[in-house]
């Protein structure tokens, strides 16, 4: 900020009586939606559980490169993950999207995901958005989880059942 002028006599101090921001000529905002979970943009996942033996492989889940990952779960482990958006800012949300990884394996997908947000921080707390049944369409998309109405997040915790009779790997998303 530089103050380029000032009213009357200011007796060594200063006082600010209007401020604006300027962008670089020719930029815009984005008209529309976009991906605030993008690593790109700042996207990150603030922590996952149970840990992941792979250090970076929950972020690979909120980019758009079609990795394949699977994780090892016991019968009965709940898997349980946070997102945030660039330095922890609030974002306003519409919709969720889920990729499956290819190849995937329908025996080791999430059936449904509860989806809760945080408006303070990645420890919470936490208010319920729903839970997000994730339907595979003939071609393998998933339909996406639309909120009824924009809603303001800091963070967004996804929690998913494993497998429930037989230890295995268990397919992540590819794309969040």
């Amino acid at each position: 900020l530089r103050i380029d002028s000032a009213q009357g006599d200011t007796y060594g101090g200063i006082s600010l009586g209007e401020w604006k921001v300027i962008a670089v000529p020719g930029i815009t905002p984005a008209a529309g939606p976009f991906d605030v979970a993008a690593p790109s943009l700042g996207g990150h996942v603030a922590w996952e559980s149970p840990q992941l033996p792979v250090e970076g492989m929950a972020l690979r889940w909120l980019d758009e490169a079609p990795e394949f990952d699977t994780m090892y779960l016991e019968p009965g482990d709940i898997v349980s993950w946070a997102v945030g958006f660039r330095d922890d800012r609030a974002a306003q949300i519409t919709r969720l999207e889920w990729v499956d990884p290819v190849p995937s394996t329908p025996k080791q997908r999430f059936e449904a995901i509860q989806v809760d947000v945080s408006r303070t921080s990645a420890a919470g707390p936490w208010i319920p958005l729903g839970t997000w049944t994730l339907t595979r369409a003939a071609d393998g998309s998933v339909a996406p989880f639309v909120l009824p109405e924009p809603t303001w997040a800091r963070f967004l915790r996804f929690t998913g059942q494993g497998p429930r009779k037989e230890p295995g790997r268990w397919d992540p998303p590819s794309t969040l």
